[in-house]
C-alpha cells in the first residue's frame, strides 16, 4: 500500500492471491512486488526454502506512486 498507493485504500480495485505451498511455524517469508500497468504483481518465498508460498496482484483503480 505504502510502495504503490500512498496508503490510499480507494485505490486498490480488486486482490487475486494463489496459495501454492505450506508454510511451517518459524521459517522466514519475503515477498517481491512489481507494477505492471495497473497491476501490482507480487511472489511471497519462504527464505530458508527459497520456494515460492503465494503469488498473486493487487489491481489498482489508479497508479499515485511515481514507481
Amino acid at each position: 500500500m505504502r510502495s504503490f498507493c500512498n496508503m490510499e485504500p480507494t485505490a486498490v480495485k480488486s486482490i487475486s492471491c494463489r496459495f501454492l505451498h505450506h508454510v511451517y511455524p518459524g521459517e522466514t517469508l519475503v515477498t517481491e512486488m512489481w507494477p505492471q500497468g495497473q497491476r501490482v504483481y507480487y511472489k511471497t518465498k519462504v527464505k530458508e526454502r527459497g520456494r515460492a508460498v503465494l503469488s498473486g496482484f493487487v489491481l489498482l483503480n489508479h497508479i499515485l506512486s511515481s514507481l
